[in-house]
């Protein structure tokens, strides 16, 4: 009675996971794409994503603060925990908390880019308490520390 159909965007649903305004480049069997995601981390495109991954995301996006209690954000989208965790990771490439401390982290660089808050102050509005592993993730995904990262942005916004 059932009938298994595969269609030929199966390809297109497997999409490299990039971070934001990067250019990515991507193939398929008799194609090469390019594009640009200038909010979303995901080149897969929000349209072709379970619309409960793409709760989840904006359930995260809404709310940096929040923890990423994984019970919590399965619950709202009627899925348990494990399958929650299996579903974004494969639309998204990352866990639920990955995804989190990616924007955590993106969202920080934009504020130490375009404000003078004092980083005590940014830490708080990007969701993050412990001080240490903040550097330590900002440093890891950025490159420098946060007020090395600083210095860097306003002396090239200077020149």
């Amino acid at each position: 009675m059932y009938t298994k159909f595969v269609s030929s965007s199966f390809a297109l649903n497997r999409l490299p996971v990039d971070t934001v305004g990067i250019q990515t480049n991507f193939k398929t069997p008799s194609r090469q794409y390019s594009r640009t995601e200038p909010v979303m981390f995901l080149t897969k495109g929000l349209q072709r994503m379970d619309i409960r991954v793409r709760r989840v995301i904006n359930q995260l996006s809404k709310d940096l603060s929040c923890d990423a209690d994984l019970k919590r954000l399965a619950n709202s989208v009627n899925l348990s925990s494990s399958r929650l965790r299996h579903l974004f990771k494969d639309e998204t490439g990352l866990t639920p908390a990955q995804y989190l401390k990616r924007l955590r982290l993106e969202r920080a660089r934009e504020l130490m880019d375009d404000s003078f808050l004092r980083l005590k102050e940014v830490m708080p509005q990007v969701g993050i308490n412990d001080e240490s592993h903040f550097v330590r993730d900002f440093k890891k995904k950025h490159g420098l520390p946060p007020i090395k990262y600083r210095h860097r942005s306003a002396s090239v916004r200077d020149s």
